[in-house]
């Protein structure tokens, strides 16, 4: 980021993307900022059932439950990156909405 500071306005402009992409289908963000984001599922096995689908769609987004979290707030979390296109975006959005 250094040599090429171009690359965090970037990578800022492709999580903000994604997060609004994510509430205008319903998904809640936490509002999140950064390109660590959470969709909120409230309840542990249902963040489970999430990432298990996610990852039979070939996409890796870990549940993060309680302890690790606040009780109610179960989520699977997503970890953008600077080069993840639009069209990855597509597919995990479509894999959402399944």
């Amino acid at each position: 980021i250094r040599n090429n500071p171009s690359m965090g306005k970037k990578l800022q402009i492709t999580a903000k993307t994604f997060c609004v992409a994510l509430n205008k289908r319903g998904f809640n963000t936490f509002n999140s900022t950064t390109q660590i984001i959470p969709v909120i599922t409230g309840d542990s096995s249902t963040a489970t059932d999430m990432a298990g689908h996610l990852l039979e769609e070939g996409i890796k987004a870990p549940a993060i439950k309680p302890p690790t979290v606040p009780q109610g707030t179960a989520r699977v979390r997503f970890s953008v990156h600077v080069d993840f296109t639009d069209e990855e975006m597509s597919v995990v959005l479509r894999a959402l909405q399944k």
